[in-house]
C-alpha cells in the first residue's frame, strides 16, 4: 500500500502537519489527505465515537490505508471499528513503535500470519504498507 490518509492530532497545528506529511512522502508514500482532526483538543476531550465519525467522513475513497500520527493521541478504541467501517488498515503511532521495539528486541518476528487491531502483532500481509524503494 502506498497511497494514505494522514490524521493528526486535533493539537497539532498547520505546520507539524506539513512535517508529518513531508515525512510519509520522503520516504515514499502518497498522502493524499493530511489534516489534524477538527475535535476538540486535549486527550480526555476525544471520545471513540466522535474520532470514528470525523475519519471516516474525511478519508479519501483512494486512501489504502490511514495513517493516525501523534503518539499521545488516544484512538485504541476506535480502530477496530475504523478498520471496519473503512474496509482498510488503519495504523497508529503507538502501535507501529510497539511493533518496531518488539522487532528490535527479537520478541516479534518480520513477518506473521496472524493479526489483530492494536495488538503486538503486525497486520495481515494485505494491510503491510509498502515503502517506495530510492536507491535504485
Amino acid at each position: 500500500m502506498r497511497r494514505i490518509a494522514l490524521i493528526d492530532p486535533p493539537w497539532f497545528d498547520d505546520e507539524l502537519n506539513r512535517l508529518g506529511r513531508g515525512y510519509y512522502e520522503d520516504a515514499g508514500f502518497a498522502v493524499v489527505f493530511s489534516a489534524p482532526c477538527a475535535l476538540l483538543s486535549g486527550q480526555h476531550l476525544i471520545r471513540p465515537g466522535d474520532l470514528h465519525d470525523w475519519v471516516s467522513g474525511h478519508t479519501p475513497h483512494d486512501a489504502e490505508a490511514v495513517v493516525v500520527g501523534g503518539n499521545g493521541f488516544r484512538v485504541v478504541g476506535t480502530v477496530e471499528r475504523l478498520e471496519q467501517t473503512l474496509r482498510r488498515p488503519v495504523l497508529t503511532a503507538n502501535q507501529t513503535l510497539l511493533w518496531a521495539a518488539l522487532r528490535a528486541t527479537g520478541l516479534l518476528p518480520r513477518t506473521s500470519k496472524d493479526s489483530a487491531s492494536c495488538s503486538v502483532r503486525p497486520p495481515l500481509n494485505q494491510h503491510r504498507i509498502s515503502r517506495k524503494r530510492t536507491d535504485t
